[in-house]
């Protein structure tokens, strides 16, 4: 309540906070998924985009969806019995931005970094994340990752709850900005992160898409479209 407060009242020129990096390595996985899920699990494409915007975070664009989509993200999805989307986790190989830091993160072709996982208001406490967890690491281990890395922010208690039991944390980071200036940067982090700051992209020709390329990643939807007929045949 009063690290909240604090947020708000300072919000106009001092905006704060931390960040704590996590892995997990995909060669030591939970079981099989249960028998019965009430979720249908599944990768989106951009078919989905309109669906996934319905389900995401009210600052989330349709052009944010789809241009993530074009830059070879992958997006994984739980709809209700509806067909709702009512949870959604992306991931990005290759490299990935992070915006309070005003940093990316380089990766290791076999890494793959998640984020933006994010639950309808509605459909929360009612287990679409949990189902939808090993369903993704089955599907991402799948398509040949062997490493999941992430990040929390250190005010979000239920998220931390949910990642420590079975991430290793590898660092962790406080960040400051003033007035809407470039962020302060403090903490000890992992050699292994390899944090840069990140570059502009090279502009793209006319009716170009920039798609990463990367030997996990080129069997994406063939692996998850395997992962999904699995499931299908469990339920």
């Amino acid at each position: 309540m009063v690290s909240r407060l604090c947020h708000k009242v300072l919000s106009p020129f001092l905006v704060y906070g931390s960040t704590i990096f996590f892995e997990l390595d995909l060669k030591n996985l939970p079981g099989p998924l249960p028998e019965f899920i009430p979720f249908r699990l599944f990768q989106a494409t951009l078919n989905d985009t309109s669906r996934l915007l319905r389900a995401s975070d009210v600052s989330r664009t349709q052009a944010q969806i789809e241009n993530r989509f074009n830059e070879g993200q992958l997006c994984f999805a739980a709809a209700n019995d509806a067909g709702a989307i009512v949870h959604s986790t992306w991931c990005a190989p290759g490299r990935a931005s992070i915006d309070e830091l005003n940093r990316e993160i380089l990766l290791e072709p076999d890494e793959i970094y998640l984020y933006d996982s994010y639950t309808n208001p509605d459909n929360r406490r009612k287990g679409a994340s949990r189902s939808l967890q090993p369903f993704m690491m089955n599907a991402l281990r799948t398509m040949g990752y062997n490493r999941i890395l992430a990040f929390v922010r250190g005010n979000n208690v239920p998220m931390l709850q949910g990642v420590r039991p079975s991430h290793r944390k590898t660092g962790r980071l406080f960040y400051f900005r003033l007035f809407g200036g470039p962020p302060i940067i403090l903490g000890k982090r992992e050699r292994r992160l390899r944090i840069q700051v990140a570059p502009q992209p090279a502009p793209a020709a006319v009716g170009e898409v920039q798609v990463p390329s990367t030997p996990a990643n080129q069997s994406a939807l063939s692996a998850a479209a395997a992962a999904g007929s699995q499931h299908d045949s469990q339920k």
